[in-house]
């Protein structure tokens, strides 16, 4: 699992008001992969269109970026939160999985754009 490096995560799908979070993320060198809950519009929404959008910005150079587009091509669901607690695990995060109901978003990525990468 390759981690990204950047902390700054907004995912947004397309046609749908915009739903900007924050978001740890990995990489298995094929796929952007996230951790979400089942219980948020913003998955019912990737459910009905798997069009998205990544936003990464570098904290320390906001003039730093780089816009990922791409599909959601695969959804696996996460019951024990693994997934979730690789990622606090990695990226500091003082608490672990909470019980909610998680998956595992795939993202492939089709067009990436940005400045100073």
């Amino acid at each position: 699992m390759v981690f990204v490096g950047w902390r700054i995560y907004q995912i947004h799908a397309y046609d749908y008001p915009t739903e900007i979070s924050e978001y740890s993320a990995g990489s298995d060198g094929e796929y952007i992969k996230f951790t979400h809950t089942t219980t948020r519009q913003k998955y019912q929404n990737i459910q009905r269109d798997p069009r998205v959008a990544v936003s990464i910005t570098d904290m320390d150079n906001p003039y730093t970026y780089a816009e990922f587009r791409g599909l959601v091509e695969r959804i696996e669901e996460d019951p024990t939160g693994a997934f979730y607690d690789t990622l606090a695990k990695h990226y500091g995060v003082p608490w672990g999985y909470r019980g909610n109901p998680r998956v595992i978003l795939y993202m492939k990525i089709q067009h990436i754009t940005g400045q100073n990468l």
